[in-house]
């Protein structure tokens, strides 16, 4: 049997959510390229949001308009002559914190966030360049669900989640030193599967973006983009191990260490990009312990009897991945990741407490309805997905033989938070072609 790890309080997850996404980024997504005049290529970010987000349940509070603001640094990249910023475009790095009022102060509260992204140019309309922003950070509510006191708000359960924002910026005034743009996007906020109910937030918002240069801009006398950089590629080799922890169901609440192994390989094009295919293995401790404490499922006659025959493969999860990963900075790579479970028998239990009656009691009574085996149950047991952030020790651009990286992702049945995980990593790269 596997050892659990010591449950930990408010504060630490809190230090460990911030503190994991800012070290990961180095904060390089700001100051991590030398330039020769900090004041050039860096700028002073604000932003007005306002939206809507979508009822989170059945009964959920009235909302008004979700209000909010945002401040922080950035880097424009148009003067990098690296190969990351050239096969990429040029885009805007930068880190930003906010605050949002979530429409009904007294049920869903305040937001607090920490975000850092990356910005790319899409298109250019009318000489004017259509920009797609991506986010992925920590968020902090000071409204949660709670049985008594707070039973109509089952977005969050935890005041801690993970942050997503998905947003596009049309400019329509600019000078020398200022960029005011329009924005529309998607917001989403979860705790990855770490208490229930987790249906998340997920708000659609419009906003008045600023992005104010320190230094005013001019013309470049060597534009980057006359650089050229060879087409190159390499075979890679990733194995990959991680922690995490995830809930069962509201009768089985407390979070649980989920344990993950990955083996991997794939190829690097350009210093830029990682396209690979691999196996992955999880160990739920949830499982473990429904199954070997013999729980209401896992009893004699019942439907789940078999899997006390061997609890920890029964615990466990298997399958292969294809991995797309997008390199910033030298540092910092962006992750997704789509796979099939060839092995996973005991996500039919947690199906069956979760997706029939309402709260279902941890010894099920005889003739209580439980969740039935229809299409969404085989698409969430067959294909798992995550999506995440690395921060590799080495530079990515030097070519090393060997790397070494941490990682911080939300695994996910199909679209379906699993569990959040920690991990560490090592890449042995082949010969470069």
């Amino acid at each position: 049997m596997i050892k659990k790890l010591p449950y930990w309080d408010l504060r630490t997850h809190t230090i460990l959510y911030s503190f994991s996404i800012l070290f990961f980024l180095n904060f390089n997504l700001i100051y991590a390229q030398e330039t020769e005049n900090f004041l050039t290529d860096h700028f002073f970010l604000s932003e007005v949001l306002i939206g809507k987000t979508v009822p989170a349940n059945l009964h959920f509070p009235d909302i008004h308009m979700q209000r909010g603001i945002s401040i922080g640094i950035g880097k424009d990249h148009k003067n990098n002559k690296e190969e990351w910023a050239y096969r990429l475009n040029y885009p805007k790095t930068g880190v930003a914190i906010g605050l949002s009022n979530m429409g009904n102060r007294d049920v869903l509260g305040y937001q607090f966030s920490i975000l850092p992204y990356a910005e790319f140019p899409l298109l250019t309309l009318n000489e004017k360049k259509l920009n797609l922003m991506l986010g992925l950070g920590s968020s902090y509510f000071t409204e949660k669900y709670d049985l008594k006191n707070n039973p109509i708000n089952k977005a969050v359960s935890t005041n801690i989640t993970w942050s997503f924002k998905l947003f596009t910026y049309y400019p329509i005034f600019q000078t020398s030193t200022t960029n005011i743009r329009l924005g529309l996007g998607y917001a989403h906020q979860s705790n990855g599967h770490k208490k229930l109910p987790n249906n998340g937030f997920n708000s659609f918002l419009t906003s008045v973006n600023a992005n104010i240069n320190f230094k005013k801009n001019k013309e470049i006398k060597e534009s980057p983009s006359f650089l050229t950089f060879e087409k190159t590629q390499n075979t890679y080799i990733n194995v990959e191990a991680g922690w995490g922890e995830n809930t069962f169901s509201p009768s089985f609440n407390d979070p649980k260490n989920v344990y993950s192994f990955r083996l991997g390989i794939g190829k690097k094009v350009n210093n830029t990009f990682r396209l690979g295919t691999g196996i992955h293995y999880h160990y739920y401790q949830h499982y473990y312990d429904y199954i070997s404490n013999n729980e209401s499922l896992v009893q004699k006659g019942e439907e789940f009897e078999t899997l006390k025959n061997h609890p920890v493969i029964n615990a466990s999860a298997f399958g292969v991945f294809i991995t797309g990963e997008m390199i910033l900075l030298n540092h910092i790579g962006f992750l997704t990741q789509i796979g099939v479970n060839l092995h996973k028998p005991s996500y039919s239990i947690e199906w069956r407490y979760n997706e029939g009656w309402k709260d279902t009691p941890q010894e099920i009574p005889e003739g209580w309805l439980l969740g039935d085996y229809n299409s969404k149950y085989k698409l969430k047991k067959l294909v798992s997905t995550r999506l995440g952030v690395k921060y590799y020790f080495t530079s990515i651009d030097s070519n090393p033989k060997h790397n070494v990286y941490l990682s911080a992702s939300i695994n996910a049945n199909l679209g379906q938070a699993d569990f959040t995980e920690f991990g560490l990593g090592y890449i042995y790269n082949l010969k470069i072609n």
